[in-house]
């Protein structure tokens, strides 16, 4: 079976965009910013890994928008695949972007996020829901000393 060359290329894409960005001032205003974050599960039933890069652009210190896709890799276990007969497999997931407002303050930290999602992802694999959807997550959190409690 061939490999995608995708998730190299992402990495390779991330590492690239993110050693230019350390050089900007922390005091800008406004930035165009690159995020690549990598998750990863496992338990009995197998193991989900998670690529995800998105790029945006932060109006202020208060208001940014991004955009994305992750990059799945699913290899269940060998139960699952003796009982179902699917095996590893790997594919874009649904693109999305996000509309964030933080306000960050000595006493508490606020971030409101409105996520819109597109069905891009395969809705066979289990990639997708095959529909668009809306989400807006709301977090606070607050330091003390070496623990920030959240909620």
């Amino acid at each position: 079976m061939r490999r995608p060359m995708l998730p190299p290329l992402i990495l390779g894409l991330a590492l690239a965009m993110a050693t230019p960005m350390f050089a900007q001032e922390a005091e800008s205003s406004s930035a165009f910013t690159f995020e690549g974050r990598a998750f990863s599960s496992t338990n009995a039933l197998g193991s989900i890994t998670r690529l995800d890069a998105a790029a945006g652009y932060a109006f202020s210190p208060h208001w940014s928008m991004d955009v994305g896709t992750p990059y799945y890799f699913i290899n269940p276990s060998s139960d699952v695949t003796a009982a179902t007969g699917t095996g590893s497999f790997s594919g874009l997931g649904n693109a999305y972007s996000h509309v964030r407002f933080t306000a960050l303050h000595p006493v508490v930290n606020f971030v409101s996020t409105l996520t819109g999602t597109a069905p891009t992802g395969d809705r066979s694999k289990g990639l997708s829901t095959g529909h668009a959807t809306i989400d807006w997550s709301n977090y606070v959190e607050r330091g003390i000393g070496r623990l920030t409690p959240f909620g």
